[in-house]
């Protein structure tokens, strides 16, 4: 069974985890991340915590919705393949935490909002 953990238990430099879902509003991506994710995924996100989030009006392709973040480029091709081994082609949000290795036996809720897609290595922030 999940227990609710701190979001330092996850802290783990060179890695970057990575949700995706199906928002279309920044706004409501927003409102979910910091008032539904913590119940959802078993830690809260501490406000200085280096993270990223994109929302696209409609569904995209990983390798385009990850376009733009930071250090994208150094870790997209990964994340592409860890998303196709999962079978999700395409969503309208994504959200990163950097310096983060989500453990998703953590997880508490079976079907979230959004999902966790993988942690991948990325070098860092030079």
């Amino acid at each position: 069974m999940a227990i609710f953990k701190d979001y330092y238990d996850f802290v783990k430099p060179g890695f970057v985890s990575v949700w995706v879902g199906d928002f279309r509003s920044g706004y409501e991506f927003d409102r979910y991340l910091w008032d539904y994710f913590p119940s959802d995924f078993g830690f809260e996100i501490i406000e200085r915590a280096v993270h990223e989030a994109g929302v696209e009006p409609e569904p995209v392709k990983i390798s385009k919705l990850v376009e733009g973040f930071s250090q994208w480029k150094t870790f997209a091709a990964d994340l592409v393949k860890v998303a196709e081994a999962r079978r999700i082609s395409q969503a309208s949000s994504m959200f990163i935490l950097y310096n983060i290795k989500y453990d998703p036996s953590c997880q508490l809720v079976p079907n979230p909002t959004i999902q966790f897609l993988g942690a991948v290595h990325f070098p860092g922030f030079s």
